[in-house]
């Protein structure tokens, strides 16, 4: 038969290079819906990372300072917070309603040494709350009784101890600490007692107290370090500002006038106005964060300070803080630059990986496909079946599945006689062995109206050089030899349905070992023939690039907010992935090349047939490698569709035994032209039959047919394996911006609530 070829011939053939076809529209809109899909992914990852984190029970959303410095040194503290107290559970899951709220603070002789003058006042209501003794077991507040009536509203100071909370007698500024028998150091809990709630937002209180011994006068200066917040609180706080008001100038001399300087880690600034207040704030004090205000003003403002010193401490003062604040800025610089270069890495790195990426995905695919000018082949490639699938779905990026190399290797070794294969009646079997049918194969058979018989013929075994067997026919045929004897079949006949149930329902026996000698022989055939080569780079490029996503997410000193380095990752993983799907990681050698050709130009001659003037099926033996090929290439239905309209006398039976008996062709059409029905196509994971149907009767696709059949068997090798498809800073001493300076300032504010 003829058909137009810009090559037609075997091996011989010409093959000049077309260019290097990179590019397939609907590859690239499958690739980039992938892409598409792994961004949104990412996006929701980040979404999570930003959004999701862990909700505190209690936050303390504005705390506001008005502080007075008294002529002793002592500072009166007005406080005004808002709170969101958030719902929450006790251990057995059940609803834990809110019923206090207090500050720690710390006694230190040289830093606090009391605190007096607590008045507590909720400003949501407008009631002031009452003294009251400090609960006994403040860790089991639901066992009091009608706390609304009995607690709620009331005030307690009291320190703490292992034993819980004991009475507690505020000292002034001339006696000294007053921590009992705790010595000269305490912890001291201010606590008040509210209505208890499940939940409350935008509760405010205001905290009036007087912190005494906080002063420390040397002969120039006078100084404090206060610290509302401690390293050990563990309440957030979202924003503290602070209005902080000296005593009056007196008159003071040159370079004599008032500094302060703000130790916070995050961001916060603070100015010294007008020789006489000082005013900060603070936003975002995480839990572990300390906020102090250092401040030294003229001694000449204050008198009668209980804690003095004899040395001057100005200049040594200014020195400590200097020095602090050089270390920290050193610190924070050699921060920003790290980040600040990682950050440039990063971006670079990210650029240069999805610039190779999307290189390496068109290159690679363009290495996959076939670059000659074969347009038709007319000729069986050579190559065994179960290799020209293989080279078949590398052009088409796709893997092959083992059933299909399985079928077109049966039908190949039926097309040379070495077996037959032979159509029957399911439910007139008489004659072929049933051997060691399982309830499990017989559940599989059950209903089947068509089945395959299997045939070994003698010349397997007294001729089998003749057959010019490849490695994988080989195998394939040890495999049907195998399945025979166990089996027990007679006369080398036996039903290919039983082979099929036999081998799936093993988890670990003949019919992986078999399977696995045939994958092995493949891929000896394709590796010895040097056909195809491997790009791992796609792989590792992408790899690299979810890694660098995840490092720009998740490494907190780069530059710029979660958010803001998103896109980036984004980009990164949705490049990764469009490369994973548009690229190729299996691409044809310059071996593979040819073969390639002679692959393609038969699968589209096979499509095309119908479209040919000249043609026929004068050469029975041609057409049975036909339809091994076709088998192979995964088209053997459309391929028998087209050559029952080519060749009309393939429905004549008559014709049928007198020129094709024993032929591929004779098993196909034969149930066609005697109009005897077939099983149509099941779904489910064990369907073994599926036949076009035309007309009142069918004709038996035995590629399609044995591939959905042994697909069964083609998982037993991915089971083997184990592998499956499938702040700012300003001036100093005079305002500017907060830096992380040294904590323990006098009060050491914590917060908490039961």
């Amino acid at each position: 038969m003829n058909a137009p070829a810009a090559s037609s011939g075997k091996a011989g053939s010409k093959h000049h290079s077309s260019g290097h076809p990179s590019w397939s529209t609907s590859r690239f809109f499958r690739a980039l819906a992938l892409a598409l899909v792994a961004g949104l992914v990412t996006c929701l990852v980040t979404a999570l990372l930003v959004f999701n984190r862990n909700r505190p029970d209690l936050v303390y959303d504005s705390v506001d300072y008005d502080v007075q410095v008294l002529d002793n040194g002592d500072l009166r503290i007005s406080q005004t917070l808002t709170v969101t107290m958030n719902s929450r559970e006790d251990d057995n899951g059940d609803e834990r309603p809110w019923r206090e709220l207090y500050q720690r603070y710390q006694i230190k002789p040289d830093r606090l040494t009391g605190i007096s003058d607590v008045s507590v006042t909720d400003l949501t209501n407008g009631s002031t709350y009452r003294q009251a003794d400090p609960p006994k077991d403040p860790d089991n507040l639901d066992q009091v009784p009608d706390w609304d009536k009995t607690m709620a509203g009331t005030w307690y100071m009291g320190t703490v101890s292992d034993a819980g909370l004991e009475s507690y007698n505020p000292g002034d500024a001339g006696q000294g600490s007053a921590c009992g028998d705790q010595g000269n150091q305490c912890q001291v809990e201010l606590g008040w007692n509210i209505p208890q709630t499940a939940k409350d937002s935008g509760r405010r209180f205001r905290i009036d107290m007087t912190f005494h011994g906080v002063t420390t006068a040397h002969p120039d200066v006078a100084e404090f370090q206060w610290e509302p917040v401690g390293d050990t609180n563990q309440i957030p706080v979202e924003h503290v500002s602070a209005n902080v008001k000296l005593p009056k100038q007196i008159g003071t001399k040159k370079d004599k006038d008032a500094k302060a300087w703000l130790h916070f880690a995050g961001r916060g600034s603070y100015e010294v106005v007008d020789d006489s207040r000082v005013r900060f704030s603070a936003d975002r004090i995480e839990p572990g964060q300390h906020l102090d205000l250092v401040v030294l003003f003229d001694a000449g403002r204050i008198s009668s300070v209980v804690r003095t010193d004899s040395q001057p401490a100005r200049d040594r003062i200014v020195q400590q803080e200097r020095q602090q604040y050089e270390r920290w800025h050193t610190e924070q610089t050699r921060r920003a630059r790290i980040g600040l270069l990682t950050g440039v890495v990063a971006l670079l790195a990210a650029i240069a990986l999805i610039a190779v990426m999307l290189w390496q995905a068109f290159r690679t695919y363009g290495d996959s496909q076939y670059q000659g000018d074969i347009i038709y082949y007319r000729q069986p490639p050579d190559l065994s079946p179960a290799v020209a699938a293989v080279i078949n779905d590398v052009m088409l990026t796709r893997e092959t599945p083992t059933g299909r190399q399985l079928s077109a290797t049966i039908l190949s070794l039926a097309s040379k006689r070495a077996i037959a294969l032979i159509p029957v009646k399911y439910k007139d079997r008489t004659n072929s062995g049933e051997g060691p049918v399982t309830k499990v194969m017989r559940s599989l058979l059950k209903g089947k109206q068509q089945s395959m018989e299997v045939v070994i013929n003698p010349v397997c075994s007294q001729d089998r050089a003749s057959l010019a067997l490849s490695y994988s026919e080989e195998a394939c045929l040890a495999m049907l030899e195998g399945a025979s004897d166990i089996m027990g079949a007679e006369d080398k006949r036996f039903d290919l349905y039983e082979m099929v149930a036999l081998f799936s329902s093993t988890e670990a026996g003949p019919g992986k070992v078999y399977m696995e000698a045939f994958d092995k022989a493949i891929k000896y055939e394709t590796n010895d023939a040097d056909l195809l080569a491997y790009r791992h780079g796609l792989g590792v490029l992408a790899f690299l690039a979810v890694l660098l996503a995840a490092f720009i997410l998740l490494a907190g000193f780069l530059p710029g907010t979660v958010l803001v380095r998103a896109p980036l990752a984004v980009l990164l993983v949705a490049v990764a992935a469009f490369s994973m799907r548009y690229g190729c990681s299996q691409v044809l050698s310059r071996n593979g090349q040819p073969m390639a050709g002679q692959v393609s130009g038969l699968r589209r001659y096979l499509l095309d047939f119908s479209d040919f003037s000249h043609r026929g099926v004068e050469d029975l033996v041609l057409w049975d490698r036909y339809l091994v090929y076709a088998t192979a290439f995964g088209i053997s239905d459309r391929v028998v569709t087209q050559l029952a309209q080519a060749s009309p006398e393939l429905t004549d039976s008559e014709w049928l035994n007198d020129n094709a008996r024993g032929s591929l062709l004779y098993c196909t059409f034969l149930p066609y032209s005697q109009n005897v029905p077939v099983a149509s196509s099941v779904s489910g994971p064990k369907t073994l039959a599926a036949n076009s149907m035309l007309g009142q009767g069918g004709m038996v696709d035995l590629g399609t047919q044995l591939t959905q059949g042994l697909e069964q068997i083609g998982g037993l090798i991915g089971q083997a394996s184990g592998n499956s498809s499938g702040s700012g800073i300003g001036g100093f001493g005079s305002g500017g911006g907060s830096f992380g300076g040294s904590g323990g300032g006098s009060g050491g504010g914590s917060f908490g609530g039961r």
